[in-house]
């Protein structure tokens, strides 16, 4: 029997990850990069990375430039929350209530209405 420990547990699943969530993940990162946030995302704090995911997602476009649906959207949100859950990040974007992460979620919303209205 191999001997594992909790970092090879961790290395077998950041290898195995959906390649959906690490998609939606490095789009994300090359946002905040492109804004000069270098942080890791776990590690960014509540307040910071509501304002991030808020400006993330209204220019939000698929790479021949026309819009997302709104179901992939929240797929791409669901993707960070999945990937900031896995990291111990303890808060969710999506599922939070009261004003943690309420500037994101007004966003999507809004966006979301729009979206369907085209």
């Amino acid at each position: 029997m191999l001997d594992v420990n909790l970092t090879d547990v961790g290395d077998f699943i950041v290898q195995n990850e959906n390649k959906k969530i690490l998609s939606d993940i490095n789009t994300f990162k090359r946002c905040l990069i492109s804004k000069a946030k270098t942080k890791e995302i776990h590690h960014i704090e509540p307040t910071l990375l509501d304002e991030y995911l808020a400006t993330f997602l209204l220019p939000l476009e698929k790479s021949n430039s026309t819009d997302f649906e709104p179901c992939s959207l929240h797929g791409i949100i669901a993707s960070v929350d999945r990937y900031l859950k896995r990291h111990g990040y303890g808060c969710s974007v999506m599922t939070e209530t009261g004003a943690q992460y309420a500037l994101t979620r007004d966003s999507y919303n809004e966006k979301k209405k729009v979206l369907r209205n085209r």
